[in-house]
């Protein structure tokens, strides 16, 4: 389950915004640190920094999230060669240039009782890493791989388990700092695992299996649920994080239906949306959170194309 997709020779730091820096002591400095490089030998991290306020890091501040973080490696001109060696902290090196190689999702170290847990790690990033990849070729999420960086303790429960494994299935590396690491064998490999594995009431989506298509309900966007009304400024929004936790049950499911050639219909709910919100279609009055709702919309009809070709 390893990824050396992006890795040199070189030395690599771990980019954390002040919330996760803030929580850090030298045990857990050391135990991140020796879980990356256990899960991916080739990263050589040798540092967990703040993420500075420089154009290298524009892309990681857009993202969004109090917690996202990257791990990247620093640009040395040839000048600076010969400064470079293993003994010396690269946080001491003159002002380099950095290039991002894994976007990082960290968690908290609090409860994980719950798909909460998962939901408000990934998400709103990973929202902004689908939006930049939006013109790729290809069925991806983001433009580097991605790691979820659990610093959680307790045991996982069943249901949140299996939301990580559908994750991983995807794409996304599961990086535990005190917990065992996950199986691979029990990564689902199709659709019909994961399905077995997901809590599904026929709400968020209904599997037409004679068709081979899924079919997102509009169920969930309806005033009153995950819509409430907004304000002058902005006519709808989206109440409180419900929409992380709608997205966390069906983008897994959405991407490997389209990796396994089903087609994947958001037609309904786009239809709905189109008379419930009127006028309000100017996504400018929906907020944000609606705004990166239409974002994972427009890739999953991306991957229905796609699977339809």
């Amino acid at each position: 389950m390893n990824d050396e997709r992006h890795t040199r020779n070189g030395s690599r730091v771990l980019f954390v915004p002040d919330e996760v820096l803030a929580e850090l002591d030298g045990q857990l400095t050391a135990r991140i640190l020796g879980a990356l490089n256990r899960y991916n030998p080739n990263l050589r991290v040798r540092e967990i920094l703040s993420m500075p306020d420089s154009p290298s890091f524009d892309a990681a501040h857009a993202a969004g999230g109090s917690r996202f973080s990257v791990i990247a490696e620093v640009s040395v001109s040839r000048d600076r060669d010969a400064t470079v060696d293993n003994t010396e902290r690269l946080s001491e090196l003159p002002a380099p240039e950095w290039s991002t190689v894994i976007n990082v999702f960290v968690s908290t170290s609090g409860a994980t009782g719950r798909n909460v847990f998962v939901a408000q790690t990934l998400f709103p990033s990973m929202c902004t890493l689908m939006e930049a990849t939006a013109e790729a070729p290809g069925i991806v999420l983001s433009a580097q791989p991605m790691y979820f960086l659990d610093l959680a303790k307790e045991p996982l429960t069943d249901s949140v388990r299996n939301t990580i494994l559908s994750f991983v299935a995807v794409g996304v590396a599961y990086v535990p700092v005190h917990r065992e690491a996950l199986l691979a064998q029990d990564v689902p490999k199709d659709l019909e695992t994961l399905l077995t594995r997901e809590e599904n009431d026929g709400q968020r989506f209904f599997i037409d299996r004679e068709q081979r298509r899924v079919v997102l309900n509009a169920n969930e966007f309806v005033p009153g649920r995950l819509l409430v009304p907004g304000s002058d400024v902005v006519q709808w929004r989206v109440q409180g994080s419900q929409e992380k936790f709608y997205w966390s049950a069906v983008l897994p499911v959405a991407v490997i239906a389209a990796r396994s050639g089903w087609k994947v219909d958001c037609t309904p709910v786009l239809e709905h949306l189109d008379v419930v919100l009127g006028a309000a279609a100017d996504t400018r009055r929906l907020g944000v959170k609606y705004r990166r709702t239409v974002t994972i919309f427009n890739y999953i009809k991306k991957l229905s194309e796609m699977a339809s070709q």
